[in-house]
């Protein structure tokens, strides 16, 4: 079980970047893979004793309730049956709470790093998302994509998204974009943390990491992703003088290419309207009119509260769900509002309690930045339940979850064998990882 739990996130990484499987159903490759290990992995903990990620219980509890809600609503429904817009709904509520349960039980003997393993989980990514940026770069040069995009896109979203400039590259949508995008520089910066020192090949990482999300003109991206890495670019000495050389190196490169953007993509208006806001119309700009004044938003919430305030609609009735907060509150309603309100203050919860714990490590920062993430861009997006995107996030959060299970940086005195002597020491843990001690 040991393996699979090496190769599970390393198999969703992948999954996450691949063609549907079934594309009229909208089967992914996710499903083909998260369903049945999750099967497997209940199999195994029910008939072995498997230790639990205490770290985890609250939120899986928390999900499970939302979901539970959620269905009964849908199956005792008096409005008109959605069918597959319900199913693909459902579907995307049931992956997070399959991956939590895969981590709920702890199927890792202490033979692999936590650490490392998330390392190589967020290295993988960030390759992956470095080739969907050379995508978007031959998509802008004027390359015909089409013979590999038509496997992936489904819909109208992303081909009128392309009509306005905004290039996603395998993703439907630019909010999926921009969410992988941001996951993936806050990844860099963990990376970067675990090195001695920022090579070249680094650098050429970022800058097509950045170029991928600045294309999707995504708000999740430019207002989520990119200011959280400033912040904790910022708060990385090492990182913020390398990346202000950087930046005074290729000032004359990135005005040139201003200039030429400026007169060739369509994009750039839309993206200068996050820069030139006018008086009076900051929510309005930042969410794309889906708040402030009179709004989509607004008109299905005063739907919603006047017809149904206490349970929603169900699954698959709302058109419109650019934010979290109004996809969980059009589907379940004042109680299903108040489950997640609870279940996201769970998680502001857990970082500050990581934080305390491990403040200078990695693992606690980009925890941290995941979570503000979450809450942010959730107003624009439903970051817990996108296509591809979230399940990357999910997984992340999830494997956190296990290392501060596993290694909490309080000191307490233990007894163990050090590898270079059979006489027992005193010690007190320091970082409590298999592989860091030091010895008093």
């Amino acid at each position: 079980m040991t393996k699979l739990y090496k190769l599970y996130p390393l198999l969703l990484m992948l999954s996450a970047f691949s063609p549907y499987v079934v594309k009229s159903l909208g089967i992914k490759a996710e499903h083909v893979i998260i369903v049945p290990v999750f099967l497997v992995s209940l199999v195994i903990a029910l008939m072995n004793r498997v230790k639990v990620n205490r770290e985890i219980i609250p939120l899986l509890f928390l999900w499970i309730c939302f979901l539970a809600l959620v269905t009964l609503r849908t199956l005792f429904s008096t409005e008109t049956p959605a069918g597959m817009a319900a199913v693909a709904e459902f579907g995307n509520f049931l992956m997070p709470l399959l991956i939590m349960v895969f981590y709920f039980f702890n199927f890792n003997r202490e033979e692999v790093s936590e650490t490392e393993l998330i390392s190589k989980v967020l290295r993988l990514f960030n390759i992956l998302l470095i080739l969907n940026s050379f995508l978007i770069i031959f998509s802008i040069a004027g390359f015909n994509t089409d013979a590999i995009l038509r496997f992936y896109w489904k819909g109208f979203v992303a081909r009128d998204s392309l009509g306005n400039g905004r290039y996603t590259g395998i993703f439907n949508q630019p909010m999926e974009s921009g969410l992988a995008y941001s996951i993936g520089v806050l990844g860099w910066l963990y990376l970067i943390e675990k090195q001695s020192k920022i090579t070249i090949k680094n650098l050429a990482g970022i800058i097509l990491l950045m170029i991928g999300g600045v294309a999707s003109v995504s708000k999740v991206f430019i207002l989520g992703g990119f200011l959280l890495f400033c912040w904790g670019a910022f708060r990385n000495k090492g990182v913020r003088k390398s990346l202000i050389k950087v930046m005074f190196i290729l000032t004359p490169l990135v005005l040139v290419s201003y200039q030429l953007l400026e007169k060739n993509w369509s994009g750039m208006d839309y993206l200068m309207r996050f820069f030139t806001i006018q008086d009076g119309q900051l929510l309005d700009t930042l969410t794309s009119g889906r708040f402030g004044g009179v709004n989509t938003m607004q008109t299905l919430f005063s739907k919603i509260w006047n017809d149904h305030p206490f349970v929603g609609l169900g699954l698959g009735q709302n058109d419109v769900a650019d934010s979290q907060w109004f996809q969980i509150f059009g589907s379940s309603g004042a109680i299903g509002f108040v489950i997640f309100i609870i279940f996201t203050g769970m998680l502001i919860k857990k970082a500050l309690e990581y934080r305390a714990s491990m403040k200078s490590t990695g693992e606690s920062k980009l925890f941290e930045s995941l979570v503000i993430l979450s809450v942010i861009a959730g107003i624009g997006a439903p970051v817990f339940t996108l296509n591809r995107s979230s399940s990357v996030l999910w997984v992340l959060i999830s494997m956190l979850l296990m290392y501060k299970n596993k290694y909490k940086m309080k000191p307490e005195e233990v007894k163990i064998k050090p590898l270079n002597t059979v006489n027992n020491r005193t010690v007190t843990i320091i970082q409590r990882d298999p592989k860091q001690y030091q010895v008093q």
